[in-house]
């Protein structure tokens, strides 16, 4: 048997690992710590952006939080009221081990709406920035939880420039010149929608709200 152990703070693990199993003893080789490892680097007028062991340097950390102000601004003008709602906590992590070890969940990007907070991966092969999941946050705390998560998702998309690093049209051209776009009847099923690829159903999404804008 192999025994381990968690002490969680709210839904976040702060200390993990497993126990050697001749002595019962912490095993160093399997003991994750994460406590105190919590920077808050930059604080914005819409977010708050804090780094677990991340290594970004302020000067790249201020680059990313001007693009999410920018886009901040641009899903307010786009609603057409003043978005009154409170710092979203952004957080970094070096790696997607160091993510899934602390949240449980491997995303590259995630957000969390009940406790405002996304959480992204940014190391030399994950950029999770990019792909603003910030912006589904905004707009479910502004709009409400969506009948239709097509709607939520493609939102959230469509304001993302060079989502997935090429943009929803460069991925919707791919799969309509490869014959391969959902009928609209699956896109707008949430059941179906949830269990079929999210680069698929996410880029389809994202077009579908550009045609109803």
């Amino acid at each position: 048997w192999s025994w381990g152990y968690e002490i969680q703070h709210k839904s976040e693990v702060r200390v993990s690992g497993y126990f050697n199993e001749k002595t019962w003893a912490l095993d160093k080789k399997t003991h994750f710590d994460f406590t105190g490892q919590n920077d808050t680097i930059i604080s914005t007028n819409h977010f708050q952006f804090i780094a677990h062991s991340s290594p970004l340097s302020k000067e790249e950390i201020t680059t990313i939080a001007q693009k999410c102000e920018a886009n901040y601004t641009t899903i307010n003008d786009f609603l057409g009221e003043q978005i009154d709602l409170p710092k979203i906590d952004y957080h970094f992590y070096p790696t997607v081990e160091s993510k899934a070890l602390q949240k449980s969940n491997m995303a590259e990007a995630s957000a969390n709406m009940d406790e405002n907070r996304v959480d992204v991966v940014m190391n030399d092969n994950f950029q999770g920035n990019v792909l603003h999941v910030e912006n589904k946050l905004i707009f479910r705390k502004s709009l409400g939880e969506p009948n239709l998560l097509a709607l939520e998702a493609g939102l959230s998309n469509r304001f993302t420039k060079n989502w997935q690093k090429k943009g929803y049209d460069y991925w919707t051209k791919k799969l309509f010149l490869s014959d391969n776009l959902p009928p609209l009847k699956e896109l707008i099923d949430n059941e179906i929608y949830k269990k079929e690829s999210y680069l698929v159903m996410g880029t389809m999404s994202a077009t579908f709200v550009d045609f109803l804008i």
